[in-house]
């Protein structure tokens, strides 16, 4: 049985948000979100909201939209290469993100 829009997107937001925790707690070592990562993720949960592939479960790197600035495209982007690490050191939540 598939999930449903309002599943994945909670998914989306959820792994978003550990995410740039472990982002900026290792890269800006601070243990809450700084003001840069914490206006990331506020600009992050208004495209993921506003997103006109909810229902078809695209994950964002597939998706054709152009959703994000060039600035912010770039700032994910790094936040997206730190979380490799997070999930190889967290393979239950990974699991759970991708089959779950």
């Amino acid at each position: 049985m598939g999930q449903s829009a309002e599943d994945f997107k909670g998914k989306r937001k959820e792994i978003l948000l550990l995410t740039l925790n472990s982002y900026c707690k290792d890269i800006h070592n601070s243990d809450a979100l700084c003001n840069q990562c914490q206006e990331l993720l506020d600009y992050a949960l208004v495209r993921l909201d506003r997103c006109p592939n909810n229902l078809t479960n695209i994950p964002c790197w597939r998706c054709p939209c152009v959703c994000y600035n060039e600035e912010m495209r770039l700032r994910m982007k790094d936040v997206m290469s730190h979380s490799r690490s997070y999930f190889r050191k967290h393979p239950v939540i990974s699991f759970k993100y991708r089959f779950g």
